[in-house]
């Protein structure tokens, strides 16, 4: 319990400073909005609205950080490895969902995996969630730059390019990884959340769902080219 505790203690005391910033911001915005002339006074924020914007950035960053996988004791139904090793769609289709950031389909990608998977390919279900949930991580840390940029004197610049260069590894590791047909994606990643698959599927029919899979992908990053030219 304590790198839980840990992990969201910073996860609150981050979101509610971004929290109270950005409404103070607003705020400000607002009030330069009402004011007819250049000479006119602007209003401070008032305490309780600082207050309810830091309470609400805690609270989404915990709930956030909640999603992207914090430590915590593997279920004992986790379900085990599939009998039989993963075919070429399942591995494919896995690796495209750790290297969807860079086709232009945050969460997208490793959404359509979690979503095929939940029940049929458990292959696909471990590399979809391990992939959304390094995103969100990487979400999280980006988000608060313009706030913790200025409050940390631009320290935390440095924390979120090693981040990026590190989330940029992980997910080059995890496609690599998905390809040799690993069931493990990332070092030291935690254990999914998803439910126990209920009836043990045949390699038939989890090729199938793979190759769904990477047809609904290939038709995404189509579509974001196509609008990307309009």
């Amino acid at each position: 319990m304590a790198p839980l505790a840990l992990a969201g203690a910073v996860l609150a005391l981050v979101g509610g400073i971004c929290g109270y910033f950005g409404i103070d911001f607003g705020y400000q915005l607002w009030s330069a909005g009402r004011c007819a002339s250049s000479s006119c006074v602007l209003d401070q924020a008032p305490w309780w609205l600082g207050a309810a914007g830091a309470l609400a950035g805690a609270v989404a960053y915990v709930g956030l950080g909640l999603l992207a996988g914090l430590p915590h004791r593997s279920p004992p139904t986790d379900p085990a490895s599939p009998p039989t090793p993963p075919g070429w769609a399942e591995r494919v289709a896995a690796a495209l969902a750790h290297v969807g950031l860079w086709l232009g389909l945050p969460f997208v990608a490793a959404g359509v995996l979690v979503l095929v998977g939940s029940r049929t390919t458990p292959f696909l279900r471990r590399h979809g969630v391990a992939a959304l949930r390094l995103q969100l991580w990487q979400l999280l840390l980006l988000v608060p730059t313009p706030v913790l940029f200025w409050f940390t004197l631009g320290v935390y610049t440095v924390v979120v390019l090693a981040a990026l260069v590190g989330g940029i590894g992980y997910a080059l590791l995890g496609a690599v990884r998905a390809l040799r047909g690993d069931e493990r994606a990332y070092p030291w990643d935690w254990p999914t959340r998803a439910g126990p698959v209920p009836v043990a599927v045949g390699p038939e029919r989890r090729e199938r769902r793979a190759r769904w899979a990477l047809g609904v992908l290939v038709v995404a990053v189509l579509v974001r080219i196509v609008v990307n030219r309009l």
